[in-house]
């Protein structure tokens, strides 16, 4: 990645590595970790309540069946 060029009367914020400004860096300078607490009142708390939608990119493609079990099991949700 590359910080643009700034116009006339534009600002753009400096890209600072290891106390340097750079023009170019790298697109992990934007990950970061994301927490959350948990209350002490709830103690089975999850961020993802359902996780087990069948994967299309691991492995074998998920077949036509394995999407309806999906859809049939959580029908009330």
């Amino acid at each position: 990645m590359a910080v643009r060029v700034p116009d006339e009367n534009d600002m753009v914020p400096a890209i600072m590595r290891q106390g340097t400004t750079v023009k170019e860096f790298e697109p992990e300078f934007f990950i970061i970790t994301m927490s959350h607490g948990q209350p002490a009142e709830h103690t089975d708390y999850r961020i993802l309540k359902i996780y087990d939608f069948p994967a299309t990119n691991r492995g074998t493609p998920a077949t036509k069946q394995e999407y309806k079990g999906y859809l049939n099991k959580y029908k009330g949700e």
